[in-house]
């Protein structure tokens, strides 16, 4: 592993395109509590000016990360705590978005310095949307997690892919039961073209049997936009704001569209899909939500409308 030094030049986003299985360091005494990494699906790290480090040195390892890369994720003192996916770009916190809302203080379970640095670029934390894959330990006395000890030893400041540590990821597949080949192979292939629940799955017997096989719980969808319309009677789009109540009076009243923020092809039969997992949103920002694999993110298309 290569740590980042004053020699390396320090580039903001990292150019890679092709999904990897990568490390990064997760949270920092209650800076960046593990408990709101798991319960809001995130990763995070930057600041550091008043330890005097370069710009970007803290949060590379974040801004080295791409939608689709298979993330290693290691706690300080506790050791690999959970595999995850990136299924978000990396990005600011004071532009970011987690399922579809905008990152904000009260979202972190104690008052939180995440957003000290805000002000000063190349300093301030750098944030990317996870989706966990495995069970996460969360428990904080010291050696607790996966793979702690010195073969296993990963500095919290490396940014690097583990792609040449065979060792580590054989034990990591080994304690987490998963198959990092498998996984990635699923990320460059996206050969399951997933469809919405109000669209039906093309006609033949590969599509019929995926859909007899991962059907969608439509009950949690009616019961999450109950939920909605107490918040937002005009059920806007949670992109961009359109309402159909407004564009098309009586007839549109109650009308939006459920988005899954995770594709039908990753669940399995043991996922349990929660509210949390679902935003609601025009036809149109729905239509463009699904045009590209990876999905976009709604931060990632909400960006795109307001350029």
């Amino acid at each position: 592993m290569a740590r980042a030094s004053a020699s390396q030049p320090q580039a903001k986003f990292t150019t890679r395109t092709n999904p990897n299985v990568m490390f990064a360091n997760c949270g920092h005494e209650d800076t960046r509590r593990l408990q709101d990494c798991v319960r809001l699906g995130f990763i995070s790290a930057g600041q550091g000016r008043a330890d005097g480090v370069e710009q970007y040195y803290f949060s590379n390892q974040i801004r080295n990360l791409i939608i689709g890369d298979i993330l290693c994720v290691y706690r300080n003192e506790i050791g690999y705590v959970g595999i995850a996916r990136v299924i978000s770009k990396p990005t600011p916190i004071t532009s970011a978005y987690l399922s579809g809302q905008k990152v904000t203080g009260e979202m972190f379970s104690i008052k939180s310095n995440m957003f000290n640095e805000s002000d000063d670029p190349g300093y301030e934390e750098c944030l990317t949307e996870i989706q966990w894959l495995t069970s996460v330990h969360l428990n904080d006395e010291p050696a607790s997690g996966a793979c702690f000890g010195k073969p296993y030893f990963a500095k919290p400041l490396v940014v690097c892919s583990l792609d040449n540590q065979q060792f580590t990821k054989s034990e990591l597949e080994k304690v987490f039961k998963i198959n990092f080949e498998l996984l990635l192979r699923n990320e460059l292939q996206h050969s399951i073209k997933e469809e919405d629940d109000e669209i039906s799955f093309p006609e033949g017997k590969e599509k019929y049997i995926l859909h007899k096989q991962k059907e969608r719980n439509r009950g949690l969808i009616k019961i999450a936009k109950e939920r909605q319309i107490q918040k937002d009677s005009k059920l806007c789009c949670q992109i961009c704001n359109f309402s159909f109540l407004d564009a098309y009076g009586q007839i549109g009243e109650g009308f939006i569209e459920a988005h899954h923020i995770y594709p039908i092809s990753e669940l399995t039969a043991e996922t349990k899909t929660k509210i949390e997992d679902l935003i609601f949103v025009c036809s149109n920002c729905h239509r463009m939500l699904h045009r590209k694999r990876p999905w976009l993110t709604g931060g990632d298309l909400r960006n795109l409308i307001n350029k």
